[in-house]
Formats: structure tokens, sequence, C-alpha cells
């Protein structure tokens, strides 16, 4: 086989321009949510969010912008799978989508006086968009999911260096600094969304096979043929038990990559932000580790980007590069043990962590690094099998299967996260004496804990579905 392209030998065109488009995406795509990240202390005073609940309001706003982009995901899915429209036009359509929802974002800055609510609604609604484009642009982009993924942090890099220049110049402004960014994203999707037509509809430089005039492939007819052989019709049955058998195959080929988004998403989640920083720091304090988590996270990415990209013993064994990785855990479990014991044992070097900014900040950028490397394997390894898999109708359904399922996990950590605070603010404040976990051994302690915050989050489960944010402004 002799490997031809129509790009003319213009590298420019056939290496690079497809990933500065690809980047531009990911890039615009992800900055509203990268603004609810790093200028989480501005979203509570514009929309008035009292200082107890701005854990519990936004774990709320993570988990329901999750559960909105697993339905846009499906209903992406079910749209592709049996062929109502063309996955490239419902990509497109869906951009333009989430263009016309940050506007209208936009405006709710303008002329909302219930901002907390309402601009907690668009952003739902911006979640179910980007659920729907999110599923067609990863399976469009496989080839080039790990510079999605620089550029996803990347992103979050450029907005925190933007809330920086204006916390100079106007920090006691904050829905000001919120309809600077708005704009911002607005310009930059609508620039993005022209660079994604260009790249779905005009974009010809694809790499194409030809067949080698090499004598050896050349297929020699034998002697013995049977000249009333019809070659496949006894296979159209066992098609699509075998189509089954694959899915199987190739699931169980990849589900250490799921293994890595359960732990990701139960650390980050649960820790981050209710415990980690606003569980343990006053609102302001916050803002300045909010301003460095995209740091943390770009190093992260890049280092996988760099590795995956480079270092050709990495990519051989990948699977064995992760197994080393799990090591991870080791801080990871620390840090949860650290962070929630300052919470609940006084004598646990409760004061030494309560209003120290330098250790929080430090528990916190390590916990995002360490989950943002789990996170960039999982979805790197799985670009990397699909590509290695040649981008079959099964590996691409377990590509589709990895992003439904990332959401869920997503989801139901931050539900988790939602009734570990809510049981943690309604006894926060209780006399020891008559605080549910006196006299409680450590066993009975965790037990009620973790029994009292999964009944919460299932009952907030149920909640969200009736938008009940009204009750923690």
């Amino acid at each position: 086989m002799i490997e031809t392209d129509n790009c003319n030998g213009n590298d420019f065109k056939k290496n690079w321009l497809p990933q500065i488009i690809v980047g531009a995406v990911s890039f615009s795509l992800f900055m509203i949510i990268h603004l609810i990240n790093v200028s989480s202390r501005h979203i509570a005073v514009a929309f008035q969010v009292p200082d107890y609940n701005i854990g519990i309001y936004f774990s709320k706003l993570y988990g329901i912008r999750s559960i909105s982009v697993f339905f846009g995901s499906v209903l992406e899915y079910i749209i592709n799978y049996y062929g109502f429209a063309e996955r490239k036009s419902v990509s497109f359509f869906s951009f333009c989508v989430i263009f016309f929802v940050r506007f209208a974002f936009l405006m709710c800055l303008y002329v909302s006086d219930q901002l907390s609510i309402h601009g907690y609604t668009i952003l739902v609604l911006d979640a179910f968009f980007f659920g729907i484009f999110q599923m067609s642009y990863f399976s469009l982009v496989s080839k080039h999911i790990s510079t999605a993924i620089v550029f996803l942090d990347l992103s979050s890099l450029i907005v925190t260096i933007i809330q920086a220049l204006l916390d100079l110049t106007m920090f006691d402004e904050p829905l000001m600094m919120l309809k600077l960014h708005a704009w911002l994203s607005i310009l930059f999707t609508l620039g993005s969304a022209g660079g994604w037509y260009y790249y779905l509809f005009h974009y010809k430089c694809e790499s194409k096979q030809t067949e080698s005039c090499d004598s050896n492939d050349k297929e020699t007819e034998s002697p013995f043929k049977c000249l009333n052989f019809k070659k496949y019709e006894y296979r159209k049955d066992m098609y699509k038990h075998r189509g089954k058998k694959r899915f199987k195959h190739h699931l169980s080929n990849v589900l250490y990559l799921f293994v890595l988004l359960i732990i990701t998403f139960f650390f980050m989640n649960i820790l981050y932000p209710g415990v980690l920083p606003y569980g343990l720091l006053d609102r302001d304090k916050c803002h300045l580790i909010n301003l460095l988590i995209p740091v943390s996270l770009l190093v992260g990415s890049l280092s996988i980007y760099f590795m995956n990209e480079y270092w050709c013993v990495f990519k051989r064994h990948f699977a064995t590069s992760v197994h080393l990785f799990l090591l991870l855990l080791v801080p990871l479990i620390f840090i949860a043990i650290y962070s929630i014991g300052a919470l609940h044992i006084e004598e646990f070097h409760a004061r030494s962590i309560k209003g120290s900014r330098t250790i929080v900040l430090l528990l916190t950028l390590s916990l995002l690094f360490c989950c943002n490397i789990l996170q960039s394997l999982s979805y790197v390894g799985m670009a990397n099998y699909v590509k290695k898999s040649g981008n079959t109708p099964e590996s691409l359904a377990v590509l589709t299967f990895h992003n439904l399922m990332a959401n869920i996990f997503r989801y139901v950590s931050s539900k988790m996260a939602v009734g570990y605070t809510t049981c943690r603010v309604e006894n926060e404040y209780a006399l020891k004496v008559f605080h549910p976990t006196y006299r409680m051994n450590p066993i009975e302690c965790t037990c009620f804990w973790v029994g009292e915050s999964c009944r919460r989050a299932y009952k907030d489960i149920l909640n969200d579905f009736k938008l009940d944010i009204d009750k923690y402004v």
C-alpha cells in the first residue's frame, strides 16, 4: 500500500491547519467552564450567593451541567445511530446554538434581576448543547485529541490571565468583569464557528490509500475456483453477532480507562470546590487559588501530551504506563484524609489548615494536578485505542460509551459532594453534645457521614429536575 495525499506537499495545510482549527474550537468551547472555575468568587458576589452556600451552589451547578451534557450526548448518539442527520451537520448546528445560548447569557447579565437563578438556568442549557456538540466533536477529531486537550487547558490559562488583569483594575465590580468575559466568549465562539465550518465541509486534506503495483499484492485466480459461489451471502446473520462480540472485546481492552475516570471524578468532585478551597477558607481568600488552578491543570495535560506525542515507549506500552501513574493514588488519598479530617477532628491539625491559604493552595493544586493527569490519560488512551483499531464502528461505539460514562461518573460524584457539603453545613454550628456524631467512634462517624451524604445526594438528584437552586440563594 502506498500512502498519498491531496495537499500537494503543503505541510501547513496537511499538519498544522487542522490542529489549529481543532485547538481554536476546543479553546472557545470550554471558556465558559473555565470562567466558572476561575471566577467563582466573582460569580458568587455578582449572583449574591450566601457565603455558606457557595460550595453547594457550584457543586450543584457542576452536577446539573454534567447530567445535561449526558442527555445532550445521548440525543446526538440517537440522531447519529438512526441516521436522522449527518454527524457533521449536527456538530455545526449545535455549535451555532451554543453561540446563541452564550449571547443569551450575556443579555441575562445586563437585564436580569435574579442572576443566580436565570444565569444558572442558561448555563444548564449551554451544557445540554455542549453535550450534543462534544459527542460529535471528539468522534470527528479523534486523531487530534491530544491537541484538543492541551488547548482545553490553555483556554483556562488565558481566562486566568484575563481575570488577573481585570482584578487589578476592577476587583470590586464583579458583574462588569463577567460581562467582559461573556463578550470575549462570544467573539471567540463566533470565530471558531467559521473555522469549524471550514474543517467540516471544505477541508479535504486527507490521506488516501492506493493500491500498490507490486505483483505480490495482486489477487491470482485459482484454477479450482467455484464459479457459482456467492461470497458474502451466508454471512449476513453472522455479522451482527460478530459485531456485538467485537464491542465487548474492545470494551474489555479499555476497561482500565473507565477505572481512571471513576478515580478522577471521585476525588476531584467530592473535594473540589466544596472542601478545597471553600470549606477551609473564606470566600475572598479562595480567589487567588482559583487563579492558579489553570496552571496546575495545564502542566498536567501538557505532561501527557508530550509523552504521548514524542515518547514512543510511552505510546507503545500505554497500559503499563497507566499502571505506573496509579501511584498518584497515594497523594490523592493523603489529600482527602488531610483536608476532610481538618473539618471534623479538632485535634487533627485543624488549626494549621483552616484559614491557611498556603496549605490549602498546595492541597488544591496537588489534587487537581493529579486528577488532571489521570483524566488526560483516560481520554488520550481511548483516542489512541480507537486510532489503532482503525476507527471501526465498534471501536467508535466504545469511544461514545466512554464519553457517556464520563458524564455519569461526574454527575454522581458531584451529587455526593452536594450531599456531603449540605450535611456538613447543617451540622456545622450544632453544640457538641447535640451533634449527631457525639460519642461515636471513628468507624461510626465515617458510616454516618457516608450514609447521610448518599441520602442527601439521592434527594438532590430528584430535586435537580425541579431546578431547586432558589433554596440556596
